[in-house]
């Protein structure tokens, strides 16, 4: 599935918005999985991350980055489907690494 033109608007809203707050997109084209994680609250150090994901079907449809970032982000953003994460004294990088390696599904 290819994204068409609202959508692909809507990933462009989205990552902006999401770039606005200190938040990042991952993704491992080797596992298919994107993940994007934003600040719960707007301080320096915030104490929780939102983490969201998508995960392709490399049976069905190879890697398209694009549109995992669009359902990572449709989920983190509209849907409110997230998980909610401590910081635990780590970094947004560190966050996004380690739900990259929690998420894979093998």
């Amino acid at each position: 599935m290819k994204l068409d033109k609202t959508q692909k608007q809507l990933r462009k809203t989205m990552l902006a918005d999401l770039r606005a707050v200190n938040g990042k997109l991952f993704t491992n084209s080797f596992s298919g999985l994107t993940v994007a994680v934003r600040p719960a609250c707007n301080v320096p150090n915030p104490k929780f991350f939102h983490v969201s994901t998508a995960q392709c079907d490399f049976v069905d449809d190879g890697f398209k980055r694009k549109q995992g970032e669009y359902l990572a982000l449709l989920r983190l953003i509209w849907e409110g489907s997230y998980c909610i994460v401590p910081a635990n004294y780590r970094s947004i990088e560190e966050i996004g690494l380690d739900a990259m390696e929690f998420f894979v599904m093998d």
